[in-house]
């Protein structure tokens, strides 16, 4: 017996709705999926966001807002080291920031109060650090551990990000103890210097270089002047710097050694005599 046409479409109908609804769950369950990708992939775009985000606000300090267009100073800047310390700097952020060689040890130099000439701490200071680093920011740095006292305190009252590299520092120093510097004397002192009549050849070339230290820009031709003419009239070694060859300062020490060292060899020969001059 055949079937009719509107018994075959009752036959089909079940098997087709069977077929729409399992394509309906397959959708579903794709885009149930496709929705926790998404999810999955907005959240670790967040964490990451987030992260960058601390990264920030630990480099830019407590107080940083990270939208607010101005980096907020951080504690490692206004401070010589880490921690609240109480101890601020005048250092700008890039001599903060920049790398100190662990080599680099404090100089062992007298610590300056401000009392001294300041030019005479500046010399021994870069005397020292020059064997050590020619880092700049190094040099700024290690400066404050070498002062005390009123010197101390001025460098730590000096405005915040005031100082930018080792020449700004040293200019304000300079400018600051100015007052402490040492008078620096002309050659017509130095002519002045004469060796006294019980006086012996050493004690007077110490004097000597003593004062001449005090002059500046002192040229070889005047200290030789000045040492020939401050020799007591009757002293042998004025004398034998006269039959000498010699022409400079330089070479007027040398020979003045060799006569002193001669004088203490004959000293021990001869029997010792009060007031007798070299």
């Amino acid at each position: 017996m055949k079937e009719g046409p509107s018994q075959r479409q009752r036959t089909s109908t079940p098997a087709l709705t069977g077929s729409r609804e399992n394509l309906e769950r397959g959708n579903l369950e794709r885009g149930n999926l496709e929705r926790k990708n998404l999810e999955s992939r907005r959240n670790g775009e967040r964490s990451l966001r987030d992260k960058k985000s601390l990264g920030k606000r630990k480099s830019l300090g407590a107080d940083g807002a990270i939208g607010s267009g101005r980096r907020a100073p951080s504690p490692v800047m206004n401070q010589v080291s880490k921690g609240n310390l109480g101890f601020t700097t005048p250092f700008n952020e890039n001599i903060m920031r920049a790398f100190t060689p662990r080599k680099v040890k404090v100089p062992p130099i007298d610590h300056y109060d401000g009392t001294t000439d300041p030019i005479d701490h500046l010399a021994a200071f870069k005397a020292q650090m020059s064997v050590q680093t020619s880092s700049e920011a190094a040099w700024c740095k290690f400066f404050p551990t070498t002062l005390k006292g009123l010197a101390l305190t001025w460098f730590t009252e000096l405005p915040y990000g005031s100082i930018s590299s080792f020449t700004a520092l040293e200019t304000a120093f300079k400018q600051n103890f100015i007052a402490g510097r040492r008078h620096r004397k002309t050659s017509i002192h130095l002519m002045s210097i004469r060796q006294r009549r019980e006086e012996d050849l050493a004690d007077y070339i110490k004097r000597f270089n003593a004062e001449s230290l005090k002059v500046s820009d002192l040229q070889d031709s005047v200290a030789f002047t000045s040492l020939m003419s401050g020799l007591y009239p009757s002293s042998r070694f004025k004398l034998k710097l006269a039959e000498s060859e010699a022409s400079s300062f330089s070479e007027a020490m040398n020979l003045a050694q060799k006569f002193i060292q001669a004088s203490d060899i004959c000293k021990t020969h001869e029997e010792p005599s009060s007031g007798k001059r070299k």
